[in-house]
């Protein structure tokens, strides 16, 4: 339980520096927010299928790229990057098998 909350807590802390540093030393436009995408999709992959923490960073993940940029609607990143990480735990679950 405390492992999981500071799982939760360092990735949420390294995704804020991740997607502040991005925003503010790399601005790329419509690219900008390639780190904070990178970092969701990775953190899917190496984490358990059956742990749904992926989830909840995808979801602060996508409230920090919706904070920081004004392309579209807020929650569009939050709805896109949740609904990556869901895939990617359906299609690993399923799909994927480690011996």
């Amino acid at each position: 339980m405390i492992k999981g909350i500071t799982k939760l807590l360092v990735s949420a802390i390294l995704l804020f520096l991740i997607i502040v540093l991005q925003s503010s030393i790399f601005p790329l436009g419509y690219l900008g927010f390639i780190l904070g995408i990178l970092f969701v999709l990775i953190f899917n992959l190496i984490e358990k299928s059956s742990s749904y923490s992926g989830v909840f960073v995808a979801l602060w993940a996508g409230i920090l790229i919706d904070i920081y940029s004004s392309s579209f609607f807020f929650g569009f990143y939050s709805i896109i990057l949740m609904a990556l990480a869901i895939i990617i735990k359906i299609v690993i679950s399923k799909y994927v098998r480690i011996p």
